[in-house]
């Protein structure tokens, strides 16, 4: 009798401990999966983001290092397999999670490398011909603008942004036509370290044709 008492004992601790590690198992997968499903969104917006940058032209695909790009691929195949399964590695979504933030990492310096590029001389040009501009302060707004997205972090807007910014720039440096001795001469106005000398025919021409000579001003 004891004997059978003993037996049943064990056999309920036995179901209880089944059970326990059932929970457990179960609580690491929800765990696992809430984490899994986090990184997806993260991995989600810094795919937007590439897009973006190729939509607009501000960079192409190829400054994702392509073994980080297959691990995030191999990953996501055998997460999907693992769902269907019922079962997921809490360790495999750690080194995914690592992943997809390097992919993060990457991004942040591929955008303050290719938006500096894509908007290179910009900043520059707009910063000479601002005073020359008939809306100044407008041309100051979208100069600084540029420098801000540039700066920033990057998102799907700030591509969008930056593409619209650039395209507006585009066109006011355009109307002026800046040639290189043009181009000098305004640079030493902003500077202002521009003299009499400096105003070759070619640069008053120029000024003339803007109807920009009523802004020119002589100090000493």
């Amino acid at each position: 009798m004891i004997t059978g008492t003993i037996n049943c004992c064990i056999s309920a601790i036995t179901q209880k401990k089944a059970t326990a590690e059932k929970k457990q198992s179960a609580d690491e997968f929800q765990k696992a999966l809430a984490s899994l499903s986090k990184e997806c969104q993260l991995l989600s917006q810094s795919l937007d983001i590439i897009q973006g940058m190729n939509d607009n032209h501000i960079a192409n695909s190829a400054f994702i290092d392509v073994g980080l790009k297959n691990e995030l691929l191999g990953a996501i195949g055998q997460f999907g397999e693992g769902l269907e399964g019922g079962g997921l590695s809490r360790e495999k979504v750690q080194v995914f999670s690592s992943n997809v933030k390097q992919l993060s990492k990457d991004l942040s310096a591929a955008w303050k490398d290719c938006s500096s590029h894509y908007a290179a001389g910009i900043s520059g040009y707009l910063g000479v011909i601002q005073g020359l501009s008939d809306n100044p302060k407008e041309v100051e707004d979208l100069n600084a603008r540029i420098e801000k997205l540039t700066a920033n972090e990057p998102s799907l807007s700030s591509a969008k942004k930056l593409s619209a910014d650039v395209a507006q720039a585009k066109e006011i440096i355009a109307h002026f036509s800046l040639k290189p001795e043009i181009e000098a001469f305004l640079r030493k106005v902003a500077s202002k370290q521009a003299t009499v000398k400096d105003l070759s025919p070619s640069v008053i021409a120029w000024l003339e044709d803007q109807k920009l000579l009523a802004k020119l001003k002589i100090m000493f």
